[in-house]
C-alpha cells in the first residue's frame, strides 16, 4: 500500500478511508501539500477530481490504534484513515504534524498581514469538490435505499399474502 513519497511537509501515498457503513474503508490516494490533505480514488483522478480536502492548520490529529489515524478540523470534517502498517501510519503522522505546523505558521503570517481574511479561490474550489463528493455519496445511498426499500416492500407484501390467505377469500 505504501509507495509514499516524503518531501518536507509534502507526502503522497495510499491509505484506507472510512467512507460509509455500506462501503466501509476504501483504498484512496492521498496527497499532503501546502497544509492540505486531499484524496482521490486513484492517482489518475488527480488531474480532474479531488474527492475531499481537509485543512490541517486547525486540525486535531490523533491515533486510535496501531494503524488508524483520525483527523478532525473542528467538527465540520473528520477523516478516519487506516495505514497498511504501524510504520506507515507513523510516517503519515510525522508528515501530517509537520504540515500542520507549517500551515499554522502560514495562517499566523497571513493574519498579521490582513485584519479580515476572505476564503481564496483554491479553498472555495476544494470546498466545492468536498461537497460534490458528499453529494455523490448521498445519491449513492439514496439509490441503494430506494432499491432495497422496493425489494423489502415486495417481500413483505408476498409474506403477508402467504400468512393471511383466509383474509383474501
Amino acid at each position: 500500500m505504501a509507495e509514499a513519497k516524503h518531501h518536507q511537509a509534502n507526502y503522497k501515498g495510499w491509505l484506507y478511508k472510512w467512507t460509509n457503513y455500506l462501503k466501509g474503508y476504501q483504498k484512496r490516494w492521498f496527497v499532503l501539500q501546502n497544509g492540505l490533505l486531499s484524496y482521490y480514488r486513484n492517482q489518475a483522478e488527480m488531474a480532474h477530481t479531488c474527492r475531499g480536502t481537509i485543512n490541517l492548520a486547525n486540525a486535531v490529529i490523533h491515533t486510535e490504534d496501531s494503524t488508524t489515524i483520525v483527523i478532525s478540523n473542528g467538527g465540520t470534517q473528520t477523516f478516519h484513515l487506516k495505514a497498511a502498517t504501524e510504520v506507515e501510519r507513523q510516517k503519515w503522522i510525522m508528515a501530517l504534524e509537520l504540515a500542520k505546523t507549517e500551515a499554522r505558521k502560514m495562517v499566523d503570517a497571513e493574519s498579521d498581514e490582513e485584519d479580515v481574511q476572505q476564503p481564496d479561490k483554491a479553498e472555495l474550489n476544494m470546498m466545492i469538490h468536498t461537497l460534490s463528493a458528499k453529494l455523490e455519496d448521498l445519491h449513492t445511498c439514496n439509490d441503494l435505499i430506494a432499491r432495497h426499500g422496493q425489494a423489502l416492500t415486495k417481500t413483505l407484501s408476498e409474506l403477508e399474502s402467504t400468512h393471511n390467505p383466509t383474509e383474501a377469500s
